[in-house]
């Protein structure tokens, strides 16, 4: 059979070229599947974990809120630290030709 009879099979890097989107689809679903799924380490046996919300009363709900805030730490007044406002320029104004402008709100409180 002469040379130019046999078909021209191509080498892999002209098939690499001509199916790339194929290869990417294929490991895109891969890595996706890998994603999505469940972890066994981060599921809940049953009766464990947190407590669903339609389970919990407003009642409770408040009483969680207040065992929580009960925990965290107040402090007093934190210390002078020598803040000075002059050292970040002039405050902002009112007087602004923009919409909203000169409607009596400054835009920050001095």
């Amino acid at each position: 059979m002469p040379r130019s009879a046999v078909p021209n099979t191509g080498s892999i890097i002209t098939t690499i070229r001509t199916k790339w989107p194929w290869i990417l689809a294929g490991l895109l679903v891969v890595v996706l599947v890998t994603m999505l799924s469940p972890d066994p380490d981060d599921t809940l046996a049953a009766g464990t974990g947190p407590v669903a919300p339609s389970e919990v009363t407003d009642a409770q709900q408040i009483q969680m809120a207040f065992a929580q805030l009960s925990t965290l730490e107040v402090k007093g007044r934190a210390p002078k630290t020598g803040y000075d406002r002059e050292l970040f320029g002039a405050s902002w104004t009112d007087n602004v030709s923009v919409d909203l402008g000169r409607n009596g709100c400054d835009t920050r409180i001095i």
